[in-house]
């Protein structure tokens, strides 16, 4: 859906999230840094989670992963020097590669990796995680980081009720972030507590061009939410705020970034 669709969202202030490179380093401090397309890169000090961060170009209207961000990855090093897992929420070329993944994988074998199972292409041999259907947690309470699985359907569903969609939630030093990939605007899993207790929800931008998807925001406690799925060059230009409580953040330009504790 195109950008020059007007919205009349009275109650809502949307802020595109400038690129910064000041971040503070204080510790226990969660960055959140967007790497095309929905991929997006939870980090602290001690740990750091990629999110629907590998894909090649695909089509001129999906942000592609930038090579310095796979670059990095492989080193282990920027963003990526704590990285513990890669999670895609669903097989898309948009959100994932299987050959780009692998390529991390080999470079940092201890690299845990989840995804539906339509995700395992080629990925034979890495700590991979099929997280369809545990609607529940991926790993245990004593790490550092916890992982969270849910089934979320996909948007258009008369097209892709077969794609299997996977809601992330991320818990990082008690901040509980939730991702939701390409989601549709009504499901049960709206229900539960990774989406209504979350902290950050990281959506997809079309859920706020209608009232029901404006609407499901509130009920989330999210102060913030970040959109992402824009187009690249689309320039979208919206101040706006979901309610009183939640911030909306625009995310279509790899390298910005933003602080959530």
């Amino acid at each position: 859906m195109p950008w020059s669709i007007i919205l009349l969202l009275s109650t809502m202030i949307i802020l595109h999230q400038s690129v910064s490179g000041n971040c503070s380093e204080e510790n226990d401090t969660i960055r959140i840094t967007y790497t095309g397309n929905m991929g997006v890169v939870i980090e602290s000090d001690s740990s750091s989670v990629w999110i629907d961060g590998l894909h090649r170009f695909y089509k001129t209207e999906y942000q592609q992963t930038p090579a310095g961000f796979i670059d990095s990855a492989k080193r282990h090093s920027g963003h990526f020097k704590s990285l513990q897992w890669l999670l895609f929420s669903h097989v898309h070329s948009d959100h994932f590669n299987a050959s780009l993944t692998k390529e991390i994988a080999v470079a940092n074998p201890e690299i845990k990796i989840s995804g539906a199972g339509q995700v395992v292409d080629s990925l034979s041999g890495t700590h991979f995680t099929n997280a369809w259907n545990r609607n529940g947690k991926l790993n245990t309470d004593n790490e550092v980081v916890e992982i969270e699985a849910f089934n979320l359907k996909h948007t258009w569903p008369a097209r892709h009720s077969h794609v299997q969609n996977l809601m992330f939630s991320v818990i990082l030093n008690g901040l509980r972030i939730t991702h939701l990939g390409d989601a549709v605007n009504d499901d049960p899993a709206y229900q539960l507590s990774a989406f209504k207790d979350a902290d950050v929800l990281v959506i997809p931008y079309w859920l706020l061009l209608n009232e029901e998807g404006r609407t499901l925001m509130k009920t989330s406690k999210a102060k913030k939410i970040i959109a992402t799925h824009i187009e690249p060059n689309a320039k979208p230009d919206i101040a706006l705020r979901n309610g009183e409580n939640q911030q909306v953040i625009l995310f279509d330009v790899p390298g910005e970034v933003v602080e959530v504790l």
